[in-house]
């Protein structure tokens, strides 16, 4: 899995997984997300685009990144651009409504008030 980062201010990022995120990446995402929070960002996206496939263990690297980062500043984690797929993935789990899907990074930063 490739992993690009765009740093929206010194608190907010947006993350670019692209490929398979699944029991053989979702390590790598973990550690993007440990090493974000651990630079106290208050706000992450995940743009989903570039995501060709969701498991369960895609899913448990979405929240278990929600908890971290609300544990650490109260933050939030947020979704953009999942395909049908992932879209389906969340709505099974009822983890849509924790994570709402936003068409964009940019329609998911600004329903919320700027750090």
């Amino acid at each position: 899995m490739d992993l690009k980062t765009d740093y929206i201010t010194p608190k907010t990022v947006v993350v670019y997984p692209e490929g398979r995120l699944d029991a053989m990446t979702a390590e790598d995402m973990q550690k993007q997300f440990s090493e974000i929070i651990e630079q106290d960002v208050t706000r992450i996206v995940v743009d989903l685009s570039m995501v060709t496939f969701m498991d369960s263990s895609g899913l448990r690297v979405l929240i278990s990144g929600l908890k971290a980062i609300r544990r650490r500043s109260n933050g939030e984690l947020l979704i953009a651009r999942a395909n049908s797929q992932i879209k389906t993935a969340l709505r099974l789990t009822m983890l849509d409504r924790v994570f709402p899907v936003y068409d964009s990074p940019e329609d998911a930063l600004s329903t919320v008030k700027p750090v």
